[in-house]
């Protein structure tokens, strides 16, 4: 499998950004459980920020679901 440049720049640094996997969210996603997920599908790359206090995942989850729905998957 070839590398992407999400797997070079993203994935290497995700453990010292608090940053984990988030399971079922485009071709590949992280997250760091305050509003900001990382994600990739096919060649296209979301970053999404939902600024709130308290931090709301789930809200964040929901708007990137939508998003991904609507990216080019090439």
């Amino acid at each position: 499998m070839r590398s992407t440049p999400f797997d070079t720049f993203f994935k290497p640094f995700a453990a010292e950004n608090d940053q984990v996997p988030v399971a079922g969210l485009g071709d590949d996603a992280l997250g760091d459980g305050t509003g900001v997920l990382l994600v990739v599908k096919g060649d296209a790359f979301l970053t999404l920020q939902y600024l709130s206090e308290p931090a709301n995942d789930a809200a964040a989850r929901a708007l990137a679901e939508v998003a991904v729905s609507r990216l080019p998957w090439r």
